[in-house]
């Protein structure tokens, strides 16, 4: 098991970092105790490859 929550499956995510990385992307969660969680997701730029320059 994932969790230790009766309802969850925990993968959740495991599921979200995986997607990032093949996006070429980043995360970084600090949690502090009694402060919260933060999430950072960091994604490159899209760069359309179907614009033709003129």
């Amino acid at each position: 098991p994932f969790t230790s929550k009766e309802d969850g499956t925990g993968i959740g995510l495991t599921n979200v970092n995986r997607i990032i990385k093949d996006f070429s992307g980043r995360i970084k969660i600090e949690s502090e105790p009694g402060q919260g969680t933060s999430v950072i997701i960091t994604l490159p730029r899209f760069r359309d490859s179907t614009k033709t320059s003129e």
